[in-house]
């Protein structure tokens, strides 16, 4: 589950976009929960995403160290590949 927020002119953030998506149970066994949420976040406003800065806020301290994660296999290295972008 995510939510896209905006700040507004007095500095408050607010939600403009809520989402979730099921996962299967091959993906339940995937250790990358937090990699595949960002990935669907960001597509869901990507061609806002491409053009502006954005944060991610999040809890997991692995996606801080996307330079330095290490795919174990290519859907993993093609998620990396697809935030890199940002």
């Amino acid at each position: 589950m995510w939510s896209i927020m905006q700040r507004d002119d007095e500095g408050q953030f607010y939600v403009v976009s809520y989402g979730a998506k099921s996962t299967t149970p091959a993906q339940q066994n995937n250790t990358a929960d937090e990699l595949v949420a960002l990935v669907y976040a960001l597509k869901s406003i990507e061609l806002i995403a491409i053009h502006k800065e954005i944060t991610v806020v999040t809890d997991n301290s692995h996606i801080l160290y996307l330079r330095n994660w290490k795919a174990i296999n290519a859907r993993i290295r093609r998620m990396l590949s697809y935030l890199m972008q940002f």
